[in-house]
C-alpha cells in the first residue's frame, strides 16, 4: 500500500510538471519598449531604459514615450530615476529649439529629487541645457544647484 501511494504521489507530480498550468503565458505579439517602461517591474524597466540609451530601439523616441517616462520618475529604484533624467536630458532637451512642457516638468521634479545624483542629472544634464530659458523656478533651480552642488 505504502509503495501505491509514492507511486501515485510520483505519477501526479509528473502530470501536473508536464502540463500547461505551469508554463508562462507567450503573448501573440511583441511587447514595446513603451508598454514595458509602463507596465514592466523595474528590472524590466531599467534594462529597456538602457536599450534606449544605446540606441536599441526599434521606434522613434517622440512625445508618445512621455507617460512612460513619467511613470519611470515615480519608480523607487535610483537607477531608473537617474536614467530617465538622463534620457530627457540627451534626447528631449540637447539641442533642441522647442522642447514639450512634459519634459521641462519632469525635469523639474526629477530635479526635486531625494537622491543627489538624480538632482544633478535632471538639472546639469537636462534644465540647464535649455536654451532661452525664461521658466523662473528653473532659472532658481539652477542658480541653487550651482552654489550648492558640484557637478563632476
Amino acid at each position: 500500500m505504502k509503495s501505491l501511494t509514492i507511486l501515485l504521489l510520483i505519477l501526479t507530480f509528473c502530470l501536473q510538471c508536464s502540463s500547461n498550468t505551469y508554463l508562462p503565458d507567450i503573448p501573440d505579439k511583441k511587447t514595446s519598449i513603451k508598454e514595458m517602461l509602463i507596465n514592466g517591474p523595474w528590472p524590466i524597466k531599467l534594462h529597456s531604459l538602457a536599450m534606449i540609451t544605446q540606441g536599441k530601439i526599434n521606434d522613434d523616441l517622440d512625445n508618445s514615450y512621455l507617460p512612460a517616462f513619467e511613470i519611470c520618475t515615480q519608480e523607487s529604484s535610483i537607477p531608473i530615476r537617474l536614467t530617465t533624467a538622463k534620457i530627457l536630458g540627451k534626447y528631449y532637451i540637447e539641442d533642441k529649439i522647442i522642447i514639450h512642457p512634459k519634459v521641462i516638468e519632469l525635469l523639474i521634479t526629477l530635479a526635486k529629487d531625494e537622491n543627489i545624483h538624480v538632482r544633478k542629472a535632471s538639472i546639469f544634464e537636462g534644465l540647464k541645457k535649455i536654451k532661452n530659458n525664461s521658466n523662473q523656478e528653473i532659472i532658481n533651480i539652477i542658480s541653487e544647484a550651482d552654489k550648492n552642488i558640484a557637478y563632476d
